[in-house]
Order: structure tokens, then C-alpha cells, then sequence
């Protein structure tokens, strides 16, 4: 049993009004012994008007006695999930700022590829009037700066989150993205990053994690060791959604064991 979901939102991210502590209430239902808070930190967000960060002062004044609280009950460890941009005057300012995060008492950093030429695939503006082979190459054209470019991360989130979008009636074949998919996959393996198995599309109907098989064997193959899991829960009733199923897929890829991270550290639990 996988027992710890690393990614979870709360009403520290915009697009969350989950309560912290209901969310801690979920896992001990569930029978999750670890979780870890890791709310938006999308520097420069494009859309309504609306900043997709938190106050970090704010954040960790109110999770750190949330921890204290439930001590014994549910291991609280609190992270973040960086919006990596590769826009070059972006990088230049959000570089540095992300580095001075990283010196924070986190626990936990996941860099994700959410933007890309100031779009997200989950908005329709970013695919209309475009090839849509164009734009899904464009996104792991960015994931791939991305990976290389920054380093205050400790796992690359929900690697190829443009499935999830990409517009109905194209037929995506996974195979023709396999070359950069391989190389951002040994760029991660080389600064010795990990990846994440994000379980949200299983909590919305869908029938694969991100990423599923194909690139969790290619990253083993590489020599890749850190795999957390996180179902991406934004509401407390999704928190370890699908985690049965990513049990059998890391078997199934040949792993023993997930991830979990204290201090920036990773711990492998056997599975």
C-alpha cells in the first residue's frame, strides 16, 4: 500500500479552497501515514487578473503548528509546487527568486512545466489556430529547458501534463514525442532529480496516470531511483486517489519502493 501523497493543494493556491486540516482529516481516514502540502508558486500567472502564489511567511506560520497538532496522527511535511517558465526574460527574473525560496525550510519542491509561451495547454487559447503536433513539442521543447535550466527542485511534476488537454479528436501518439521525452529524462537522471506519478486524470475518469508506463521504465532503464506519487488533490475527498493503481504500475516497471521527502531529502519506502 502506498501510504504518502505528495502533492496537494490547499487554499494557499488559487485554484484550492481545501482546508488544511481537512485534508489532514482525509488522510487519516484513508489510512495515509505522510503527506505533503505543496501549493502553486506560478510566478507571472497570464490569466484573470489573478497571482498564482502564496505568502511564504504566511504559509509556513500556518502549516508549521498544523504539523505540531497532528503529530502522531498523520506525518505533515510541507513543500511546494514551482511553475517553471522558460520565456527568456522570465527565467532571468524567476531564476534567482526560486533559488531564494529553496533556502526556505521546505521539506519537499516540485518543478512543473504549467506555461509555456505565456499559455497553458488546459486553456483553449493555446491551441487554437496552431498545429496541435507543434504545440504538444513545444511543451517538452520547454519541460526540457526547463529540467536543465533550474536547480531548486527535488522532482519534475506530472511530466507530460499536456495529455491531459490536448484537444479532442488527435489522436496523440506518445511515440513521436519519444526522443525529447528521453532527453529531459536523462537530464533529470544526470542532476539526479526524480519524477513524480501524478494520479489526478484517475480522479477525473481517465485510465492513465502522468506519466504512465512507457516513460517510468524509460527513467528506470536510465538509472532513475526517486518516484513520489501525488494525486494533485485541489478538494480533501481526492487525496490518494488511484494509488492502488500506481502500486501495480511501479511493480509492473520494475520498482520496489516510492519516495518520500524530509528536508529536501528523499526516503525510499518499500512498497
Amino acid at each position: 500500500m502506498i501510504t504518502a501523497d505528495f502533492h496537494i493543494h490547499t487554499f494557499f493556491s488559487t485554484d484550492s479552497d481545501a482546508a488544511p486540516e481537512d485534508i489532514i482529516s482525509e488522510a487519516a481516514k484513508k489510512g495515509l501515514k505522510t503527506i505533503c502540502f505543496t501549493d502553486h508558486m506560478d510566478c507571472e500567472w497570464p490569466y484573470n487578473n489573478k497571482e498564482f502564489i502564496f505568502n511564504p511567511d504566511e504559509y509556513f506560520s500556518t502549516l508549521l503548528p498544523i504539523k505540531d497538532k497532528y503529530k502522531g496522527i498523520v506525518d505533515v511535511r510541507i513543500g511546494m509546487e514551482l511553475g517553471l517558465r522558460e520565456e527568456a526574460s522570465l527565467y532571468e527574473k524567476l531564476n534567482p527568486y526560486y533559488k531564494s525560496l529553496g533556502s526556505l525550510p521546505f521539506d519537499f519542491i516540485i518543478g512543473s512545466t504549467h506555461l509555456v509561451d505565456y499559455d497553458d495547454p488546459y486553456y483553449d487559447r493555446f491551441w487554437e489556430g496552431k498545429d496541435t503536433f507543434e504545440r504538444i513539442l513545444r511543451y517538452y521543447e520547454a519541460t526540457l529547458f526547463n529540467a536543465s535550466s533550474y536547480d531548486d527542485f527535488d522532482v519534475y511534476g506530472h511530466l507530460d501534463y499536456i495529455s491531459r488537454y490536448i484537444p479532442e479528436g488527435y489522436h496523440f501518439e506518445e511515440t513521436r514525442f519519444m526522443d525529447i521525452c528521453i532527453e529531459i529524462l536523462k537530464t533529470l537522471v544526470s542532476k539526479g532529480k526524480g519524477i513524480e506519478i501524478n494520479t489526478k486524470s484517475l480522479s477525473k475518469g481517465g485510465k492513465r496516470t502522468n506519466p504512465d508506463a512507457t516513460l517510468l521504465s524509460i527513467y528506470r532503464q536510465l538509472g532513475g531511483e526517486i518516484i513520489t506519487v501525488g494525486s494533485d488533490a485541489h478538494h480533501h475527498e481526492l487525496i490518494g486517489t488511484g494509488f492502488d493503481y500506481v502500486r501495480d504500475l511501479l511493480e509492473k516497471t520494475g520498482f520496489k519502493y516510492y519516495t518520500v521527502f524530509r528536508n529536501r531529502k528523499p526516503e525510499f519506502i518499500a512498497l
